[in-house]
This record gives C-alpha cells, sequence and structure tokens, in this order.
C-alpha cells in the first residue's frame, strides 16, 4: 500500500468516526418540540418539584399560583399566593394577586383586605387593576369606589 492510499484510509477512518459522533437531526433540543400547552405542563411540573425541594422558592410559588389560576384551579392558585403572602409580607404584588384569586373564589370580604394591603404596601396600577377580569367582582362592588379613592389618593 503506498503512501497515498495510507493516508486516504486515515481520513475516510476519521470522517466515518465523525458521523458516528454526530447526533441525527431527529434528536431537537425537548423544548422546541413540545406545543404552548405541554410547555405550560412542563413548566408546572418543574416548578411543582421546586416546590417540593423548597416550599419557600418565591419565583416557583409566583409562577404555580398564576399558572393555576389560568387553568382553573383557584383553589391551588390561591394556596400558592397565600404561602407567596407569607414569606412577602410587604410585596404589593404579592397582596394584589392574593386579592386576585380570593375575587375569583367568590370571597369579596378577603379580596378587599388583600387589595387594601396591596395599595398599603406600594401598589399603584388603577389602569391594570380596572382591566383585570380577575377582579371584575371586587370592581363591581360598591366598595370598589371607596377603594379607587385611596388608591388614587396615594
Amino acid at each position: 500500500m503506498t503512501e497515498q492510499e495510507k493516508s486516504s484510509q486515515k481520513r475516510t477512518r476519521r470522517i466515518n468516526r465523525d458521523k458516528r459522533l454526530t447526533l441525527p437531526q431527529r434528536f431537537i433540543p425537548l423544548k422546541s418540540r413540545l406545543q404552548p400547552s405541554d410547555q405550560r405542563e412542563f413548566d408546572m411540573a418543574f416548578f411543582e418539584r421546586v416546590i417540593a425541594n423548597n416550599p419557600c422558592h418565591e419565583d416557583a410559588l409566583r409562577y404555580l399560583g398564576a399558572a393555576y389560576t389560568e387553568r382553573g384551579e383557584h383553589e391551588k392558585g390561591l394556596k400558592m399566593d397565600l404561602r407567596l403572602v407569607r414569606l412577602k409580607p410587604d410585596d404589593p404584588v404579592a397582596h394584589y394577586n392574593l386579592a386576585c384569586s380570593y375575587s375569583l373564589k367568590g370571597k369579596l370580604e378577603e379580596a378587599f383586605d388583600a387589595l387594601g394591603k396591596a395599595i398599603s404596601c406600594g401598589y399603584r396600577d388603577l389602569k391594570h387593576l380596572e382591566n383585570d377580569p380577575d377582579l371584575a367582582a371586587v370592581c363591581a362592588d360598591p366598595r370598589y369606589r371607596e377603594l379607587r379613592v385611596r388608591l388614587t389618593q396615594g
């Protein structure tokens, strides 16, 4: 065998070896194969595992509270919001989200209390509040006028 043939064989072996190490096209990252609803389920399962390992993980509690509420699981969303408010008692958004959960459950007294606490902690987004479908029952209640005045006066 000539030197040129040996060199050609080495190149061919190296190319074949490289082909074996390359992943076929069917191996696409998991996230890109998921549909939006599948991605939501995947994310929820992930954050549920995070909470199982670290019950005080604030980001996971926020995510799960919103995700459960979006899926119509208002009781689970309320539980996440309650846990978050215990961890972050001065967080206006946590109290606002708690008010939304109470409103969706039809617990208007608790919703007004949580919204009042959100305002006391610094919540000021009146436009968002008035357009939030989760708070429709609160906005329809006569007590809302008083709360609105309190919010606009700061």
